[in-house]
């Protein structure tokens, strides 16, 4: 299935081209965690977003900023469609494919009607046909080679511009405690977290757990203003936070949003 009917609900971050569903729906929709999907509100717009999972976002809802439940001309609340963004190169690939099949049927149909005249004209027939549709397919299978490089440099440059943007997230958004937890990761792991702190809204803060430690994210009152957007363990391994994880002594929790709510969050993690 590639498609779902979803309650569209305004975010309470900003989050321009990004939207945020619960991590189910992605097996369903038969794509992966910052993959795009187009949204298509009641009145036939569609938009393109990218889309990140996040198991605390109810089951029938996504998650899309103000600006563009605007652009879609939709309200909070409205039904949307969802369904998978096709990529170029998969579009490119299957027309490809098409066309030589039916290159390949239609030739067949001509060595069929000559047949009926002549076996000899038909041996020929066939012969040519074999040649037209073996020539068909090596262009198919050409066309999709050259155009998979293409799609594999694109996605390559955004992954090299994603990396280099993670390196320039202002450190003037990083009290000290963050600084110092990234430090201790390895170098992937801190190229990931700038990479999802730069992406997130408002305040960063980092939270030692202590109070909270045996606690999992669901037991806790989470602020809407406040984005949880990973975890850190004693071990200084980095996990993506679920509603199902359960808070150990000395975890670090990174955490974004309004200031006012992050110190609320604060308390109740640290005590």
């Amino acid at each position: 299935m590639e498609e779902v009917t979803l309650q569209a609900v305004k975010r309470a971050m900003p989050g321009h081209g990004r939207a945020r569903m619960h991590s189910s729906l992605l097996t369903t929709l038969g794509i992966a965690d910052n993959d795009e999907v187009e949204v298509v509100a009641s009145g036939g717009t569609s938009l393109t977003l990218t889309v990140f999972a996040d198991s605390l976002v109810e089951k029938n809802q996504i998650r899309i900023s103000e600006d563009d439940l605007k652009k879609l001309g939709a309200g909070s609340g409205d039904d949307v469609r969802v369904r998978r963004k096709i990529p170029v190169t998969e579009q490119v690939r299957t027309a490809a494919e098409d066309i030589a099949d039916r290159v390949g049927k239609g030739v067949k149909g001509i060595g069929d009607k000559v047949s009926e005249k002549t076996a000899g004209i038909a041996e020929e027939t066939r012969q040519a046909a074999q040649e037209i549709s073996a020539k068909a397919k090596e262009v198919s299978s050409r066309v999709a080679d050259e155009a998979r490089p293409i799609g594999e440099k694109i996605s390559g440059a955004g992954r090299d511009t994603a990396a280099r943007i993670s390196e320039l997230v202002p450190t003037a958004r990083f009290n000290a405690a963050v600084e110092a937890g990234v430090k201790q990761l390895s170098q992937a792991d801190a190229a990931d977290l700038k990479q999802r702190l730069a992406k997130a809204g408002g305040e960063i803060h980092v939270v030692t757990v202590a109070a909270a430690a045996g606690r999992t994210i669901r037991n806790l009152t989470v602020p809407p203003e406040v984005t949880i957007v990973a975890l850190q363990r004693s071990d200084n391994s980095l996990t993506t936070i679920a509603a199902d994880t359960l808070l150990q002594s000395g975890d670090r929790v990174y955490m974004a949003g309004d200031v006012k709510e992050l110190d609320y969050m604060t308390t109740v993690l640290e005590g």
